[in-house]
């Protein structure tokens, strides 16, 4: 159901949620226990357990040779070329076999720096309660260029950050400037090519053939284009209406916490002092509301994100649609043109009877 390619990778998610992956493996970006490739494509071990697959994956990604996943119980999961610094979370969070050598077991956890030949988790679904909104550093690949950065300080790191996205703005300008030079240089050269003559005082007919094929050429880009813009605007429609229905049913999910939170006030003032259930339920509703607020405050923020790109959308398809309608407008006018041409250009039927 979803295929995932690297710079000599691929990877391969069936519609059984397993994985599979062949190419190149150098780094252990196939996650099959070794570094050896594979021509075939091979099951991705599972680190819990390596003889068995990789499986209950929703989704899978790859880098140039490493590979990430994510799974129904929202794991994610990276393995190949990665950060020295990563640690083993499944490590970590195994439970002390030997209630004896727990110190020298903690250090064993502490120092367990992951296997990158085998998947291994980077964040499960339990840590969103904890860290959403705790951490105010952005987590981005895309951010410091896909590079693994080592021993940087946080002023460092930042800097590396702006450098990149002042190449990224500078590509888009470049790519925009050239973009409208090519087609300032394609409108000069369609009018050159109309006005140009030959010894008789006649259009190049061939030049006009040329001009109106280009000219449908581009209308089918253009088509292609909008199309495109249609379907990413309904994307983010779609969007939109399933964060509006999240946002809807967090805020009831909040009025009911927070009328409990009253109704376990009330009884505790009733009780005059209450007890020991009375306050574990009362901080587990505390918990409740804290994490309905959390992600809260995160559905909304994702909704302006959503908000500004379906406007971007909606410029990019206005202008794309405008486009459209005066090349529409050139090309008509050009076929006008060259069937006048090919008119006066026929022989006369009944001159040549004459």
């Amino acid at each position: 159901v979803q295929v995932a390619a690297g710079m000599h990778h691929c990877l391969a998610l069936t519609a059984s949620r397993f994985v599979w992956a062949w190419g190149r493996n150098k780094a252990g970006q196939l996650g099959c226990g070794d570094v050896h490739d594979k021509m075939r494509p091979k099951e991705v071990a599972d680190r819990r357990e390596p003889t068995r697959q990789l499986g209950n994956i929703i989704t899978i990604s790859a880098g140039g040779n490493s590979s990430v996943a994510a799974s129904l119980s929202s794991e994610v999961l990276q393995w190949g070329e990665i950060s020295r610094d990563a640690r083993d979370e499944f490590v970590k969070h195994m439970p002390l076999k030997d209630p004896g050598a727990a110190v020298a077991t903690t250090e064993k956890q502490k120092a367990a720096y992951v296997d990158n030949k085998i998947p291994f988790c980077i964040f499960r679904g339990q840590d969103f309660v904890r860290r959403v909104r705790k951490e105010k550093e952005q987590r981005s690949i895309s951010a410091t260029g896909c590079q693994v950065l080592h021993n940087l300080k946080q002023n460092e790191r930042e800097q590396v950050c702006d450098l990149f996205k002042t190449v990224r703005k500078w590509r888009r300008s470049i790519s925009q400037a050239r973009s409208e030079q090519q087609h300032v240089v394609e409108v000069r050269r369609r009018r050159a090519s109309m006005s140009t003559m030959d010894g008789s005082g006649t259009i190049d007919m061939q030049e006009v053939h040329n001009s109106v094929g280009m000219m449908e050429r581009e209308l089918k880009m253009l088509d292609r284009e909008i199309y495109l813009l249609e379907r990413h605007l309904e994307t983010c429609e779609m969007q939109q209406k399933h964060l509006r229905d999240q946002i809807l049913g967090l805020a009831g999910q909040g009025v009911r916490l927070i009328a409990k939170e009253t109704q376990i006030s009330m009884s505790f003032y009733e009780t005059k002092g209450g007890d020991r259930s009375l306050n574990n339920e009362m901080a587990e509703v505390k918990g409740l509301i804290d994490a309905n607020h959390n992600t809260r405050t995160t559905l909304l923020e994702q909704r302006t994100q959503t908000d500004k790109e379906k406007q971007a959308v909606e410029d990019q398809l206005k202008e794309k649609r405008r486009l459209k309608s005066e090349q529409e407008a050139r090309l008509k006018r050009i076929k006008d043109l060259k069937s006048a041409l090919d008119a006066s250009s026929s022989p006369d039927p009944i001159m040549e009877t004459a």
